[in-house]
């Protein structure tokens, strides 16, 4: 999710800002937070995530997968069975979401639901029209989220893990 939604204040940029939590049944599940930062929104303590706008636009699904700094995407990249089931599950995310643009008619709903609420906001940290345009477009040097997600998807459709066709689950019993 993180690396689809281009999420940096997370496990695949700054190791922070993330938890892990060992259920019952000693399944790893993360406890996601500051989603806020999603869509490239991440400016980093000390001046921003270094990246560019193409960069964001085209960040690896194996963003930071070998270096050794984040053994959190290193020890389970090292298994071919845990890779395929991340893109896997990326491209679950990926197409349920982004891909059939389901995320850009969410995106007028909730503007349409807080607009009201931004334009009376007396604190707010953008203008009305910032925020109206950095849905489509780069405003106040922050990506725009279809800026960046339409590029995404042509970037995402075209790597190579992402062509490969995914195994088809059936039978399935409880």
């Amino acid at each position: 999710l993180d690396n689809v939604m281009v999420n940096l204040d997370s496990s695949i940029n700054p190791p922070h800002n993330f938890l892990l939590y060992k259920d019952k049944t000693d399944r790893f599940n993360p406890i996601m937070w500051d989603l806020n930062q999603s869509f490239g929104g991440f400016t980093g303590a000390g001046g921003g995530s270094g990246l560019t706008a193409t960069q964001l636009k085209e960040l690896s699904p194996w963003y930071n997968a070998t270096n050794p700094n984040y053994p959190i995407l290193t020890i389970p990249f090292s298994n071919d069975r845990y890779k395929k089931m991340y893109i896997a599950k990326m491209k679950t995310v990926f197409n349920e979401n982004f891909n059939n643009d389901w995320y850009s008619t969410r995106i007028d709903e909730l503007q349409s639901l807080i607009s009201a609420h931004v334009t009376a906001d007396p604190n707010k940290f953008y203008t009305n029209a910032q925020f109206t345009q950095n849905v489509t477009a780069t405003s106040s040097s922050v990506i725009g989220i279809e800026e960046l997600m339409s590029a995404r998807k042509t970037y995402l459709n075209s790597q190579a893990d992402f062509l490969k066709i995914a195994p088809e689950v059936s039978n399935i019993t409880q």
